[in-house]
């Protein structure tokens, strides 16, 4: 009589952030440069990072893609840039149309063809030439999307109610009147996602993302999306994003990150520093 045959091994339980779930990702972006500042990412660097995308088999989509299901399981990465700075459409679009690649603009309505330095800007960040109404025209017609980011880039915490229809509603009428489209994406200016940030913003757009840094899994709310900031994956654009060293040090970053921001927020009103 033959034995009987050997029970297949349990299935093995995944690591956080390696399951089927969270194989997609949105990458951010903000400024296309060599400066090597906190908000710039090369455009070599860009163009090698997306084609090491596609050879790897990864799907770059628009981020309402996102939201539906991908049946053949394949990872998918959706391209954002948050800010609508100049060098997006002379730096980004080219390479991204030669890699036939969509991408999102997040722009800020009130300060199109002016510089970055609205209230509250960081004095270490580099002043730099945001998109005219034409070149975001431009930007829209070589085929890539635009997306909302309010219209003065404050934070979403304490506002009147005709501020928050300013920053939400007016922005979005303004961007769609002058450049023509639907613009039902938003991303939350310093990631400011609170319940009541969420609530107003789902009455006006489909979808909303954050600053949290996490790969997307499929029951994300859509109007708190995490994303990968593309500022830690400077080192190694070759890298596949989905390997595993890959994903160890997107962790290891995103808390170094979280015990940051919990240093900061301890320091109080008064600005001391926290214990």
């Amino acid at each position: 009589m033959p034995p009987p045959p050997t029970p297949p091994p349990p299935p093995r339980t995944p690591s956080p952030g390696t399951t089927p779930a969270s194989r997609d990702a949105i990458l951010t972006f903000h400024s296309i440069d060599d400066s090597r500042s906190v908000v710039s990412f090369g455009a070599d660097d860009l163009e090698r990072l997306v084609a090491t995308l596609l050879e790897d088999g990864v799907s770059v989509v628009p981020l309402e893609a996102l939201l539906a299901p991908e049946p053949s399981g394949r990872p998918r990465v959706a391209l954002t840039f948050d800010d609508g700075y100049r060098n997006v459409l002379t730096e980004a679009a080219p390479p991204l149309g030669r890699l036939g690649v969509p991408a999102l603009v997040y722009v800020v309505s009130s300060w199109v063809g002016r510089t970055n330095r609205w209230p509250g800007q960081g004095d270490g960040l580099p002043e730099l030439p945001l998109l005219d109404w034409d070149e975001l025209r431009a930007w829209r017609e070589a085929g890539f999307g635009v997306g909302a980011h309010t219209a003065t880039h404050r934070r979403l915490a304490g506002l009147t109610e005709d501020a928050w229809a300013s920053e939400l509603a007016g922005c979005r009428a303004r961007l769609e009147d002058e450049v023509g489209v639907p613009v039902p994406h938003f991303a939350y200016p310093y990631g400011d996602a609170s319940a009541e940030a969420r609530r107003r913003v789902g009455a006006v757009f489909d979808t909303g993302v954050t600053t949290r840094m996490a790969f997307a899994g499929r029951a994300e709310d859509p109007l708190a999306l995490p994303r990968l900031d593309a500022y830690y994956l400077r080192g190694a654009p070759g890298r596949s994003l989905f390997s595993f060293s890959s994903r160890l040090i997107l962790r290891a970053r995103a808390a170094a990150r979280r015990v940051g921001a919990l240093r900061r927020s301890a320091r109080g009103a008064d600005g001391r520093p926290g214990t």
